[in-house]
């Protein structure tokens, strides 16, 4: 049995934020969202000062690529559901660890 780590990464953009504390508040939510639906960690990991752009990671481990690829659907039909949030740029990786590192590519 392999261990199966995805990462997702997602840049989008708030166009109607006024200020960095709407687009704090909004991030905060999506990850509070997220992480109480799906089993995943949820970071920011650029332009976490800028008003209106995000780019934030989320990672899930699973036992089977096929579990992370469905979770990552649900997170992507999620976001694109959120009216206040455009998704600009979307990546999926899924690597295998055994006793060495193979990448995965989502379609």
């Amino acid at each position: 049995m392999y261990t199966m780590v995805g990462v997702k990464r997602i840049t989008f953009l708030m166009p109607e934020n006024m200020s960095l504390k709407e687009t704090r508040q909004i991030i905060r939510n999506l990850n509070d969202t997220i992480r109480s639906r799906f089993n995943v960690s949820f970071a920011e990991v650029e332009q976490n000062d800028k008003q209106q752009k995000s780019t934030v990671a989320i990672t899930m481990v699973a036992s089977d690529h096929e579990i992370i690829k469905t979770a990552f659907t649900q997170i992507s039909n999620l976001i694109e559901s959120l009216a206040e949030i455009k998704v600009s740029n979307e990546a999926n990786d899924i690597f295998r660890y055994e006793n060495e590192k193979e990448t995965l590519q989502l379609s």
